[in-house]
């Protein structure tokens, strides 16, 4: 008999309203191949208006997460702030060793910073689950991240690229939550990878600040190159900040890439797997070898 994939839903970061409904919808779309998982507690006592549950049930929900041999994946609900507060309590517990994978995004670069660095587990940074369910849209990428493939983006180079191939793990996430782990005990190490960026409501000044935070901090120093993705919702001097910074700051090779960020569309990348430039395309080996199946009956959505 084959094995159900069990994904296990967490939030540590926002709530939203009606989440367990849009849960609930997604369960009725998945084929009884694939079971969500997902606590009550993740939406219980909010101590803010801003977080999804109280601190303790997003805590003892992302280390049930982590340290669990029941699932085979954790995805995120959401976004929104509030993951950063529970790194420092998972730090020290030990993950289950079936290096289950975490998907998600945005404030969730947090954990695949704690994930790719502090576990050495390979992510997948793209769409919360909410989002994923709600948007209806099409991703032949998602299964052929989980069905061990290579997957190829087309990069569009912009400053000191070349002809010679990198070879480097991808890492990194939003700007922004990148910014704030600078002289924490998750100190960002990006140290000969390839660095992946993206933001959303930001102004030019403000991405410039923040990139030259990383600079002076130290934290750019022995990256192999720069992918700037969707810098979605600024102002009209975003791309005007980006290039004047990598043209003056840094010598590393600098690329774009579309579609991966906060737009409509946001593509899945693997994070923490081999990779490589080459001829401008970026090419990220998939690690995960998950017996697949159509997660959404009629829509086709992995």
């Amino acid at each position: 008999m084959q094995k159900k994939l069990k994904i296990k839903v967490i939030s540590p970061s926002s709530g939203v309203s009606g989440a367990e409904q849009i849960l609930l919808q997604g369960q009725d779309l998945l084929n009884d191949k694939i079971i969500l998982s997902y606590s009550a507690k993740i939406f219980a006592d909010p101590e803010l208006p801003f977080f999804a549950a109280n601190y303790e049930n997003r805590k003892n929900d992302l280390i049930d997460a982590i340290t669990s041999l029941d699932y085979d994946i954790i995805w995120v609900a959401r976004g929104g702030y509030g993951a950063g507060n529970l790194i420092e309590d998972c730090l020290d517990i030990v993950p289950s060793p079936n290096n289950k994978p975490i998907i998600g995004f945005s404030d969730s670069t947090v954990l695949h910073i704690l994930f790719n660095q502090h576990y050495k587990i390979p992510t997948i940074h793209g769409e919360g689950i909410y989002s994923f369910i709600n948007k209806n849209y099409k991703s032949q990428l998602f299964k052929e991240i989980f069905s061990g493939e290579t997957v190829k983006y087309p990069l569009i180079p912009f400053l000191h690229s070349n002809n010679n191939e990198i070879n480097a793990a991808v890492s990194g996430g939003n700007l922004t939550m990148i910014t704030t782990l600078v002289g924490t005990k998750l100190h960002p190490n990006f140290n000969n990878k390839i660095l992946f960026l993206e933001d959303v409501n930001e102004k030019g000044y403000r991405i410039h600040r923040s990139l030259m935070h990383l600079k002076q901090s130290g934290v750019l120093e022995h990256v192999a190159a720069m992918i700037f993705g969707d810098f979605s919702k600024g102002d009209e001097h975003i791309f005007q900040s980006i290039e004047h910074f990598c043209k003056t700051q840094v010598s590393m090779p600098c690329f774009y890439v579309h579609n991966i960020g906060h737009g409509e569309v946001n593509l899945p990348i693997v994070f923490g797997s081999h990779s490589k430039i080459s001829n401008n395309i970026l090419e990220v080996t998939s690690p995960f070898k998950f017996e697949f199946y159509s997660l959404m009956q009629n829509k086709h959505y992995l």
